[in-house]
């Protein structure tokens, strides 16, 4: 009877092991987003967190283009086989 309780508790720790981690990473990424904002706004007029156009996606400073992310995508085509085996 001791033992399942035990298993109990053990499961509810990594549970809230779990979740702690998970809205630490979140308000993680709130800070830096919320910093990257307030640093960004005050050298320029363009501060974006997120933006996309019809060249491709902004996230804060880092532009990915369309056409990279299309060549990528060709790039891994030509590794991978075209018929998969399942077993």
């Amino acid at each position: 009877m001791k033992n399942m309780s035990q298993n109990r508790n053990n499961k509810n720790q990594g549970r809230l092991v779990a979740k702690s981690l998970f809205i630490s990473a979140v308000f993680l990424t709130l800070g830096v987003a919320v910093a990257y904002y307030n640093t960004a706004s005050f050298g320029y007029d363009n501060a974006n967190l997120f933006s996309y156009d019809s060249i491709g996606i902004y996230v804060f400073d880092i532009s990915i283009k369309f056409e990279n992310i299309f060549k990528i995508i060709e790039m891994l085509k030509d590794f991978a086989p075209d018929n998969f085996i399942t077993i």
